[in-house]
């Protein structure tokens, strides 16, 4: 069998089209040219099913198969099978019918198929069709299975086949960062969005701040939520991922975010779910998921397209390693670049800083929390950063678009609500006000631009009665008297600043 790399980026160009009037016509060309490379003969527009027109017939051996290629957004029907069998009424007996089709098909098409076998039709679906493209599956067995079932079974085959994680799955760090909503606890949060591309970290990627760093791109042949999860076993496993991983889910009108490895794999998986809960009545046929995670010095961002329907894929993965510097020490990310299939990938040098900066004064960008960001820290959970209502309207972006250069204008008003850090944390028992956007970093990450925004809040409504913080930390105190019986004040004074308003001494503002 011949493989052809050129129709697969032919391929990938289609999955990545909005063209829906030209990418019916280009499928049908690349469907065409990829059957060519796995041995068929292949005509296209024949006059075979005079005067009905039919896309392709494709000729092996001694097998002939009538073709209809189909990208469009509506399910395939009775009417498109009605279609094709009376094309094949027309023909020899011998003569197979085929429906690749990259949308659903309604269970009529199926039932159709099913029930009425004097012309056998075949039906490939858009997982199968990428699978084919990527060289998972070999056609001429898929064909060969799908006709066995319908002759043997009466029943229409899908290739279904999920692979096993290659590994035994490890614990992924969990995150120290969690949303509260009104409800409780939540893995993740979504909210309408106008299919911005916008994503949040909340710390300030390193490798934007200086003026030379260095990324690595490694292209991932992956096709399921299982060997997402093994690409992210192999970082785990060579560099490190940590407990500040963070991901977005972007549909057409909706997105999520979340933290945490794990929480993105489920958050992937269970697409229905989240369609469910959010009321999508008609989503876009792809949502993009972005996982952009810290090691060490090492940035790392993680794109994926993943393709929803009857038939689900991920498709146009991407790994990003970005570095403040070259390291001395090579060997990991090397082995990560052949585990993931890019033995001949290297570091690229880029030139002059990539992170853009903004910063505002007290109050004039002001914030209302839908929910908030908690973390953990000395036995408390403290806020650690809020969601809030995008307050970056035209009209305030105009205002302030004197500070503000080239990359925020176009980045910052696009989300409905932000993910913002708060740089002055505060009890989660703690009530505050006077919530505003005190700074704003921007860079790109990944083909993808990524938003830090950092808040700080004015004054308490609220201060925490509980003292069991005070209690723990004066604990500590007898461990900072000098044998001789000597205090040493700077001790005692910094564990005196970690008291809450109760004690003696107030409290100051916990700063990260």
């Amino acid at each position: 069998m011949r493989h052809s790399g050129k129709t697969r980026e032919l391929f990938e160009r289609l999955l990545e089209s909005e063209d829906a009037a030209g990418r019916g016509p280009a499928f049908e060309k690349v469907l065409g040219e990829r059957l060519t490379a796995d041995g068929f003969t292949v005509h296209f527009n024949p006059k075979t099913a005079r005067p009905r027109q039919t896309d392709l017939l494709a000729i092996h051996e001694s097998e002939h198969f009538l073709i209809e290629a189909k990208w469009r957004k509506r399910s395939i029907d009775v009417a498109d099978v009605d279609s094709l069998r009376m094309r094949l009424n027309r023909l020899p007996s011998d003569i197979v019918g085929c429906i690749f089709n990259m949308s659903d098909y309604g269970s009529g098409a199926i039932e159709q198929v099913e029930s009425d076998r004097t012309r056998e039709i075949l039906l490939f679906n858009a997982a199968e069709i990428n699978s084919i493209f990527a060289d998972r599956l070999d056609v001429h067995e898929l064909i060969r299975r799908k006709r066995e079932t319908l002759r043997i079974e009466g029943q229409v085959w899908f290739d279904d086949s999920k692979p096993e994680s290659s590994a035994r799955r490890k614990n992924f760090p969990p995150p120290r960062r969690e949303f509260r909503t009104k409800n409780g606890a939540a893995p993740l949060v979504g909210f309408p969005s106008d299919n911005d591309e916008t994503v949040f970290f909340l710390d300030i990627p390193e490798t934007g701040a200086i003026d030379t760093f260095v990324s690595m791109e490694l292209r991932l042949a992956i096709h399921h939520t299982a060997e997402l999860a093994d690409v992210l076993e192999m970082i785990q496993d060579t560099i490190g991922l940590s407990d500040e991983g963070t991901f977005s889910i972007r549909q057409l009108s909706h997105a999520w975010y979340g933290f945490g490895a794990q929480n993105f794999l489920d958050a992937v998986g269970n697409w229905e779910q989240r369609y469910s809960k959010a009321k999508l009545k008609s989503p876009h046929h792809s949502e993009d998921l972005v996982f952009l995670d810290l090691s060490g010095r090492a940035l790392i961002a993680l794109t994926s397209r993943q393709r929803v329907g009857d038939s689900t894929f991920l498709h146009a993965s991407e790994l990003e390693i970005q570095l403040p510097g070259i390291p001395v020490d090579l060997s990991k990310f090397q082995e990560l670049a052949r585990k993931t299939g890019n033995p001949d990938a290297l570091f690229q040098t880029h030139l002059g800083s990539g992170l853009h900066s903004a910063h505002f004064k007290a109050g004039q960008v002001k914030l209302v929390p839908h929910s908030k960001i908690v973390s953990a820290d000395l036995g408390e959970e403290w806020v650690s950063g809020i969601v809030a209502k995008n307050p970056f309207t035209a009209s305030r972006m105009k205002r302030l678009s004197g500070n503000l250069g080239e990359f925020f204008p176009q980045h910052l008003p696009e989300p409905k609500y932000l993910l913002c850090a708060v740089s002055d944390q505060y009890l989660l028992r703690d009530e505050v006000s006077n919530l505003s956007a005190r700074s704003v970093f921007g860079t790109w990450i990944g083909h993808v631009p990524v938003l830090n925004i950092r808040c700080t809040w004015e004054d308490h409504v609220l201060r925490s009665k509980d003292t069991s913080v005070n209690e723990a930390l004066l604990t500590e105190i007898q461990d900072a008297i000098e044998p001789e019986g000597e205090p040493v004040d700077q001790a005692v004074d910094a564990l005196f600043d970690r008291l809450s308003p109760d004690a003696p001494k107030p409290a100051k503002k916990k700063r990260r």
